[in-house]
């Protein structure tokens, strides 16, 4: 489930990005983007993601301790948890961003 989840968003983002090179969906992209609800809501989606992510790591590592893993599942366990805090970090500061320009507007 977290894996259809990560690649619906990447798919999303990549449908996006394309979409904004392409100079007859460009408008269309642009209205979506500035609009302040829906790049809010897409922020909790993506921090909601993050979060079942976060969850999963700490499983994963919980495992690794119980069952005794090798070092090399360390490393991966560890790798996962700070790209995942990471990712919320940022997720937090454009939400944050989002939250205070649509104040200003």
């Amino acid at each position: 489930m977290l894996l259809s989840l990560l690649i619906g968003s990447i798919g999303v983002g990549a449908l996006t990005f394309i979409g904004s090179l392409i100079p007859a969906t460009r408008p269309f992209v642009q209205a979506i983007m500035q609009n302040p609800a829906l790049s809010i809501g897409l922020d909790l989606i993506g921090l909601v993601i993050a979060a079942l992510f976060l969850i999963s790591d700490f499983t994963m590592i919980d495992n690794c301790v119980k069952e005794k893993y090798p070092r090399d599942f360390e490393w991966a366990a560890a790798f996962g948890l700070v790209f995942t805090v990471i990712w919320i970090y940022l997720k937090i500061l454009d939400l944050l961003m989002q939250l205070t320009d649509s104040k200003k507007s």
